[in-house]
C-alpha cells in the first residue's frame, strides 16, 4: 500500500511541475506582475485588469530572460486579455 502512495505523490507532482511550466509572469502594470498562461509559444493569456495599457508588456517565463510583447486583443466581458510576444518561448502551451 505505501507504494501505492509513493506512485500516486510522484504522478502528483510530476503532473504539477509540467503544468508549472506553462505559468509565467505578466508585467502589465510597471513592476507590478501578474500570472499568464503560455497558449502557443508566441501567445500568452492573462487577466485583462492586470495589464493597464495596451503598449508594451513584458513576460518572464520559467528561464527568467524577459520577452517582450504587446496586447493584441480583449475580452472584456470574460476579463482576459491576449499577449502577442515579439518572438516565442519554450515550453508546453
Amino acid at each position: 500500500m505505501d507504494a501505492i502512495w509513493k506512485q500516486l505523490s510522484q504522478e502528483i507532482s510530476d503532473g504539477i511541475r509540467q503544468a508549472g511550466r506553462s505559468v509565467v509572469a505578466v508585467d502589465g502594470r510597471g513592476g507590478h506582475t501578474s500570472a499568464g498562461i503560455v497558449w502557443k509559444p508566441d501567445i500568452i493569456l492573462s487577466a485583462a485588469h492586470t495589464i493597464r495599457h495596451d503598449g508594451p508588456v513584458e513576460i518572464i517565463p520559467e528561464s527568467g530572460t524577459i520577452v517582450r510583447g504587446r496586447v493584441t486583443g480583449r475580452a472584456s466581458g470574460a476579463g482576459i486579455a491576449l499577449v502577442k510576444l515579439d518572438r516565442q518561448i519554450e515550453g508546453p502551451p
